[in-house]
């Protein structure tokens, strides 16, 4: 099980006070009362990285493991920064004494830091920490499941009242062959349009021509610029311009990645109505970033 973790860092604070320090018994007596934590160590030549599917595999030993320990976690934890103030976790799903082949997450193309851990309600302890150079790979690898981000209106929506749709998650299906990329739940106009008629997977979802070199995606075109996307009624076009006269439309539909595929930038585009033949959302001007998330 992986998961990502946030860790806080807190400076610590100085308190004056006039009142007597503790002497060493009191302090050690003060130990006592916490309960005993698990041995554990890291074995690093045992450590196997998979650069494609970005995992860690390494041999984990704990000792001293005791059934009474309060909400005890083993577990085994990479971040991309030595003090893992943001680390991935992996935990053991039945805590016991022994020696374990564990994998977490790791990130291609950059130095990650590992290291083992036991935790209970009484504090932490961990491993010494090891250091391991992950291998780059292609960027297309890199590409997430799910891309996340505002989709705001452009300057002349906005004007007539429309409000951007916040945190929508735009899920990605790339092909084995890496020739083509599905976006699905793509428009959030769309998706709210429809409300409890809208089946995520079964529409507003559209498959793209995945060009490697360029980092690019480009939909297909019904002829007139618009593109489908599984929902009768609505297609979306392209915009290269706006004025008095209206939007003009631009020749495709295309998407990029950025180099590392951690971002997904769409274009200037619209909802277009077919049945009123009128625009009913016009993003930004500026495209659309999405993060990976």
């Amino acid at each position: 099980m992986n998961k990502l973790i946030a860790y806080m860092a807190l400076p610590a604070l100085l308190f004056a006070s006039c009142t007597k320090a503790p002497e060493l018994d009191e302090v050690e007596a003060g130990f006592a009362e916490r309960g005993a934590l698990p041995e554990v160590s890291i074995d690093p030549s045992s450590v196997v990285v998979d650069e494609y599917a970005q995992t860690l595999t390494v041999n984990v030993s704990f000792k001293g493991v005791s059934a009474d320990m309060d909400s005890l976690e083993l577990g085994l934890l990479s971040a991309e920064d030595a003090g893992f103030v943001e680390s991935y976790a992996s935990l053991l799903e039945t805590p016991e004494d022994g020696t374990y082949t564990m994998s977490v997450h790791v990130t291609a193309g950059i130095t990650n830091y590992v290291k083992a851990m036991a935790a209970t309600t009484d504090g932490a302890v961990y491993s010494d920490r090891i250091t391991v150079s992950v291998p780059d790979i292609p960027w297309y690898y890199k590409v997430a499941g799910e891309y996340v981000g505002t989709f705001g209106p452009d300057a002349n929506f906005a004007g007539s009242g429309a409000t951007p749709f916040e945190n929508h998650v735009v899920k990605v299906e790339v092909a084995d062959d890496f020739s083509t990329v599905t976006l699905y739940d793509l428009d959030p106009f769309i998706k709210n349009s429809l409300a409890d008629d809208y089946v995520s997977g079964e529409m507003n979802y559209v498959t793209g021509t995945l060009d490697l070199e360029a980092r690019t995606i480009t939909f297909p075109s019904n002829g007139s610029a618009g593109t489908t996307v599984g929902v009768p009624g609505y297609e979306i076009v392209p915009i290269s311009s706006y004025s008095e006269d209206g939007y003009g439309l631009a020749s495709a539909f295309v998407c990029t990645f950025s180099e590392d595929a951690s971002e997904l930038y769409l274009p200037w585009y619209g909802v277009l109505d077919l049945q009123e033949n009128l625009l009913s959302y016009v993003y930004s001007e500026d495209g659309i970033t999405l993060s990976a998330n």
